[in-house]
């Protein structure tokens, strides 16, 4: 038996309506929490992930697969258990360990995991109040998207919203892009997802159909990504990687982008980040329905990498009914400092974990 007391835990997480996402309705959240249990006495680092709890302390990490995006499910995942608990303990004895053995989402895990073991990433004493702003997701349907837009208009913080598009006809697309441009706060920056459902002559198109003006970028809006930088030439319209970089094509091919979609669980590794940051690339942190765990850590890596004038594309968080944590997130007017980020994510909510 080992000598630490490391656990695994499962969790089944409600959305508060069910989302369709890469091409199927999901209603609930699912992935696994790796918890480490350490003595007060025993030496150890504070940082967001580390709680106090009378003489112990813990640290959390999370593995979070999401349908559609990753390889890996969380059956696979449970069949990599005793592997994934031998890690952890090597990483808590701060021995080298060779991660790239893991998928993507297991893998960036438990560098999160060892970073705060070995770095204290995050420290209480080097806490400040500086915000992170949160764009809000707008989706769903015609009547769904105008009451997100009327909620949104009562904010006077919100920078940008990341618009959900390319699921409908492109007459539908462009109908529901000016619908929310009229009834949005002409303030507010438009950021169109389109995962790469358009061609090229359907951006075209598009870009003639609307304000131009009004959309901040889109992410990956045609299907041949070799032509994002013609496309760029010839409507001045801003566009974002996203699924190209975690398909491993080389971004400094891209001329003309205007930022990076950064989802931290897909990433080969999170060194990438400090590539991508001494190449001078805008990058906006992006989150795939995950808990208030990997959130708070993606919200610690916003920090460190990306600039807090840009909104992230972290309001997944919202559609979850339930949390791992036991005190969620609060963004309030879509916005969130680090010291609330470390007060707010001190312990787990074992009512919806089941130990594995």
């Amino acid at each position: 038996m080992s000598e630490f007391d490391i656990k695994l835990y499962k969790y089944r997480l409600k959305y508060k309506k069910p989302i369709f996402m890469k091409g199927q309705w999901q209603d609930h959240r699912m992935g696994l929490i790796l918890t480490y249990k350490i003595e007060k006495d025993s030496e150890s680092i504070v940082d967001t992930n580390t709680i106090d709890k009378g003489l112990s302390k813990y640290y959390f990490t999370e593995f979070a697969p999401f349908l559609g995006l990753h390889e890996e499910s969380i059956e696979g995942i449970l069949n990599l258990k005793s592997k994934i608990l031998s890690i952890a303990e090597k990483i808590v004895k701060k021995e080298l360990v060779d991660l790239s053995v893991f998928p993507s989402s297991v893998r960036i895990g438990l560098e999160l995991f060892q970073n705060e073991i070995l770095t204290n990433h995050i420290n209480p004493e080097k806490i400040n109040e500086q915000l992170i702003h949160v764009a809000p997701l707008v989706h769903g349907s015609e009547k769904e998207v105008l009451e997100k837009v009327e909620d949104i208009n009562n904010f006077k913080s919100v920078k940008s919203i990341k618009l959900k598009l390319g699921r409908q006809k492109l007459q539908d697309d462009i109908d529901l892009f000016n619908l929310v441009d009229f009834n949005l706060n002409k303030s507010i920056k438009i950021r169109a997802d389109i995962n790469r459902a358009w061609s090229y002559e359907d951006a075209i198109l598009f870009s003639k159909k609307i304000i131009k003006s009004r959309v901040e970028y889109f992410e990956e809006p045609i299907n041949d990504f070799n032509k994002l930088d013609d496309l760029f030439l010839e409507t001045g319209m801003n566009y974002a990687l996203d699924e190209s970089i975690y398909e491993g094509l080389e971004i400094n091919s891209f001329k003309y982008k205007y930022a990076l979609i950064i989802k931290p669980n897909l990433l080969e590794s999170l060194d990438l980040l400090n590539e991508f940051k001494y190449k001078k690339n805008k990058m906006i942190f992006s989150s795939a329905f995950e808990s208030g765990i990997l959130i708070s850590k993606y919200l610690g890596l916003v920090e460190e990498f990306a600039d807090l004038n840009d909104a992230q594309g972290l309001d997944t968080y919202s559609s979850l009914d339930q949390d791992v944590l036991k005190n969620r997130l609060l963004f309030k007017d879509y916005k969130i400092s680090l010291s609330e980020i470390y007060q707010q994510s001190n312990f787990l909510n074992y009512s919806v974990l089941e130990e594995i």
